[in-house]
C-alpha cells in the first residue's frame, strides 16, 4: 500500500533494468499499462538507463562515462558503495514527449543479479519555475541595462538638442546649413524617442539580428499602456 500509494513513479527491478513490478503512478506518469511495463527494460522509457557494475566504476575515466551516459562520478560511487544515488534525466512518455525527472535508485539486494528500486519524480514544475527564475533574471538584467543607458546618453543628448535649437534659430532657412541642422534635431529627437521607449520596459522581446544573434526588441518590449 506505502510503494502504489507513493506519489513518485516506483519501479522494481535487477541491475539490468529488467522491471519486476511497478506502481500505479509509473504508469501514469509515462503513458504505460501495467502489463506493458512489467516484463520490459528501464530502456523502454530512458534508453541511457543502466546501473554500473563494479568493474566499470573501477575503470571509469571520462571517457567511459561519455560512453556509458551514467550519472556523474560521484553518484555512482555513492550507488555503488553506499547502496543508492539520486541524479536528474530525461524519461520518455509513450507518446514521445520528453518528461523532466529526478532519478533516486536504492539497491535493496546485491546477491544473484541484484535487486533495486528506482523513485522516479516528475520535476516539470521545478524546471518551468527554473526556467521563469532566469527569465526574471535576465529581464532585471534587460531592465538595469535600460537605465543605464538612459542615464548616460540623455545629458550628452540635452547638450546637443540645445545646440542645435540655439543654431537653428540663429540660421536662416535659406542657408544650406539650415537643413543639415534641421535633419541632426530630427535624429535627436528620435534618439530621445528611443531611450524613454527603454525607460518603459516592463518585459522584454528579442528578435533576430543579422541572422546570427538575437536583440532586444525595443518597441514589442515597452509597456503598451504608455
Amino acid at each position: 500500500m506505502i510503494v502504489e500509494n507513493n506519489n513518485d513513479a516506483i519501479y522494481i527491478h535487477d541491475f539490468e533494468g529488467n522491471i519486476i513490478d511497478v506502481n500505479h503512478n509509473a504508469c501514469r506518469m509515462l503513458g504505460y499499462a501495467l502489463e506493458e511495463l512489467v516484463g520490459s527494460n528501464l530502456a523502454k522509457i530512458d534508453n541511457n538507463w543502466r546501473i554500473p557494475a563494479r568493474e566499470d566504476l573501477a575503470n571509469a575515466t571520462p571517457a567511459v562515462d561519455d560512453q556509458l551516459r551514467l550519472p556523474v562520478q560521484e553518484d555512482l560511487e555513492r550507488l555503488i558503495l553506499m547502496g543508492h544515488a539520486i541524479f536528474e534525466r530525461e524519461n520518455i512518455h509513450k507518446d514521445g514527449t520528453i518528461v523532466p525527472v529526478e532519478v533516486n535508485v536504492r539497491i535493496v539486494s546485491s546477491e544473484g543479479k541484484g535487486i533495486a528500486m528506482t523513485f522516479v519524480r516528475d520535476i516539470s514544475e521545478r524546471k518551468r519555475m527554473e526556467e521563469e527564475k532566469q527569465r526574471y533574471e535576465k529581464l532585471q538584467g534587460v531592465l538595469e541595462m535600460s537605465g543605464a543607458i538612459c542615464h548616460e546618453l540623455n545629458q550628452p543628448l540635452q547638450i546637443i538638442s540645445g545646440y542645435s535649437e540655439l543654431l537653428l534659430t540663429n540660421i536662416s532657412e535659406n542657408n544650406p546649413i539650415h537643413g543639415k541642422l534641421a535633419t541632426i534635431r530630427r535624429q535627436i529627437e528620435r534618439m530621445g524617442s528611443i531611450t524613454n521607449k527603454l525607460m518603459m520596459i516592463k518585459d522584454y522581446e528579442t528578435q533576430d539580428y543579422a541572422g546570427f544573434s538575437r536583440i532586444v526588441d525595443i518597441n514589442k518590449s515597452v509597456d503598451q499602456d504608455h
